[in-house]
């Protein structure tokens, strides 16, 4: 909505980019701060950040995937450096 930006996935607690961002406490999802802020308006800004199991787990698997990304690309780097080092050594054969 235009008073608020929902959370991004479960961000680091120093990403406060990536927090839910409230221009008033109505869109805030806790209820106990909703009720508590009923007819005052002290509040103008409010950062939210969620953390639940689903969420934990979500970016535990978004950083596995991250993690055998790296390592695929690592070892398709290394074999392309072990078919580069085979191939000039057939090279060198083939000359002999």
């Amino acid at each position: 909505g235009e008073d608020f930006q929902e959370q991004i996935g479960m961000p680091d607690e120093e990403n406060m980019r990536h927090w839910s961002h409230h221009q008033s406490s109505d869109t805030v999802d806790d209820p106990v701060f909703r009720a508590a802020m009923r007819g005052y308006d002290a509040v103008s800004f409010v950062f939210g950040l969620e953390v639940t199991w689903s969420l934990i787990q979500q970016r535990r698997q978004e950083e596995d995937e991250k993690q055998a990304l790296k390592e695929l690309e690592a070892a398709q780097e290394l074999g392309c450096v072990i078919e580069e080092l085979d191939e000039g050594r057939c090279e060198k054969s083939n000359e002999e």
